[in-house]
């Protein structure tokens, strides 16, 4: 058993903010502290619930809203895909571009959104791999107005009657600019000889049920010198109580969480174990940068009710969810 100035040593040494450079603004989330009982009955509930729902219907959407809601989807979408522009620059301390760059997504929801703005900044070639092939539920009118925001921009570094072409074409099926896999296996040697130099993903990384045997594949078919980012939402998903609970899905045992967990469900894989696992297998600059963190006062309201293996220096708690960079 590690001492306690050992485990205050590990926690040291994968601090998620201990090889961060650059300007990162976070946002700190101070949930109203509610009763410890109620906080983990509705929890539990909750776990159950959600089990029943996926059993039922299966995975349905990667988003808390409708894909039918054509102008929030769009401005997500260019959320998402700035907000790893912003921090790739960030992090690499340069004017980072993904211009030349073939990009492999995982985990790209419902639409071909973000491989649609990442062509039209310049990037040489879109992949994607997804378990769950959701992208014929985004409607064409999503695209209408997708591109129309492109234009209104004067971002598209291409043609955007050839864009729409490729758009068209990866919904059929056809591999071209833009590369869609679905596997339920999550094979990603399938990319081994497209020269991948950026992997991104949003909310994916937490959904896999083991995720070193991801960052094993990833580490074989990435191009020296490739960069990682991708968003980690480490906090409870469902709306209700995350908004006052954040911390919720680390209250229970082992044994128990992992009866009420179905495929997609959080892994409750902590920053220090993603930095630990990148760093075993030879990335460098290995960053877990915190997008979202708890108060200290809700910190100190829960660290007695979650569980022994988070309750640790090492787990820091605190962050709700992160951004992953690493180089290859």
């Amino acid at each position: 058993m590690m001492s306690t100035q050992s485990r205050v040593a590990e926690a040291d040494n994968y601090r998620i903010d201990k090889y961060c450079r650059g300007d990162y603004p976070q946002k700190k989330i101070e949930p109203e502290i509610r009763s410890q009982f109620f906080c983990w009955v509705s929890g539990l509930i909750i776990l159950m619930a959600n089990k029943l729902r996926h059993y039922l219907q299966g995975y349905i959407t990667p988003r808390t809203f409708s894909v039918d809601d054509l102008e929030r989807c769009v401005d997500y979408d260019f959320g998402v895909v700035g907000s790893w522009c912003h921090y790739l620059a960030s992090y690499t301390d340069t004017e980072y571009s993904v211009v030349g760059k073939n990009v492999l997504e995982l985990g790209p929801g419902a639409d071909f959104g973000n491989a649609a703005i990442l062509l039209a900044r310049g990037a040489s070639s879109y992949h994607s791999i997804d378990v769950n092939n959701l992208i014929d539920q985004t409607p064409d009118e999503f695209y209408d107005r997708l591109f129309s925001r492109l234009d209104e921009y004067g971002e598209c570094s291409m043609d955007v009657g050839s864009l729409r072409q490729e758009v068209r074409d990866a919904q059929a099926g056809m591999k071209g600019l833009i590369n869609y896999v679905h596997d339920q296996d999550f094979d990603l040697t399938r990319f081994k000889d497209e020269s991948i130099g950026l992997v991104v993903s949003q909310a994916v990384f937490e959904a896999f049920e083991d995720y070193e045997a991801i960052l094993r594949q990833l580490t074989d078919i990435m191009e020296p010198g490739g960069v990682l980012i991708s968003e980690v939402d480490i906090s409870t998903h469902t709306r209700w109580i995350r908004d006052f609970d954040p911390l919720n899905i680390y209250r229970y045992p082992n044994w128990l969480f992992r009866s009420m967990s179905f495929p997609g469900s959080p892994s409750r894989i902590r920053p220090h174990e993603y930095i630990k696992t990148l760093q075993e297998l030879g990335w460098r600059n290995v960053v877990a940068i915190p997008i979202r963190i708890a108060s200290q006062d809700y910190v100190e309201s829960i660290e007695n009710n979650i569980g022994r293996r988070f309750n640790d220096p090492a787990g820091q708690i605190n962050a709700l969810s992160i951004m992953l960079c690493a180089t290859r």
